[in-house]
């Protein structure tokens, strides 16, 4: 019995986005360009039901998500104007729910809110490491190492190079960990094996390939 209670359950939401809808598209008036297009219900055009996407005048995305019967519904993503991710949001018909990305920091930082929890998360962090020119020309791979030296607030407090490549790799590698160690200083950070922060001393390794 639990098993068909559990089956029905799963059905609802499929039968519910499978009422009859009528796509409505929106135009910017200069340019002609696509600005936003979602679907409403036949019965009712008042009701949003179904994708949802807007775009800017560029034609770059700016919003992308679902309503069901006028509600906010699944995973909602918007968009920067000259592109790449800035919110990440989920719902259940209006609620929100899950966890919450904000990209900051021009993507290299995410900052997280647990909506079920109500509670905001450690962020994430984001920094690419370039693969210098000479260090491609002469074919030179390897691994830089780090040490990381962070205390109880999760702050970088010493950056430290405990294994050299040359070619300016360890220049990219040092580089980019004194960002994460100025990020460190402003968003509780979130690293990778380390489920609490103390006074620790950590080692990270940056790996160069060419494949």
């Amino acid at each position: 019995m639990r098993l068909i209670i559990l089956m029905l359950l799963w059905l609802i939401p499929v039968c519910s986005m499978a009422q009859k809808t009528k796509k409505k598209s929106f135009r910017y008036k200069q340019s002609k360009a696509l600005k936003e297009e979602y679907y409403v219900l036949k019965e009712n055009k008042k009701v949003k039901h179904g994708s949802y996407q807007s775009f800017y005048a560029n034609g770059k995305p700016q919003k992308t998500g679902g309503y069901n019967n006028g509600h906010k519904h699944g995973k909602w993503i918007s968009y920067k104007h000259r592109g790449g991710i800035s919110e990440i949001q989920h719902y259940i018909n209006g609620k929100k729910t899950g966890i919450w990305e904000k990209y900051i920091e021009s993507g290299q930082v995410v900052a997280r809110y647990d909506h079920d929890m109500e509670k905001a998360l450690k962020s994430k962090f984001f920094i690419l490491i370039g693969y210098p020119r000479s260090a491609r020309d002469n074919e030179i791979e390897g691994t830089v190492s780090c040490k990381l030296t962070i205390n109880s607030k999760c702050e970088i407090q010493k950056v430290e190079l405990v294994k050299s490549l040359g070619y300016g790799c360890d220049d990219e590698v040092r580089y980019a960990m004194e960002k994460l160690a100025a990020f460190s200083k402003k968003y509780e950070l979130e690293f990778e094996g380390v489920d609490t922060c103390e006074d620790r001393e950590i080692v990270l390794d940056v790996n160069f390939n060419l494949n």
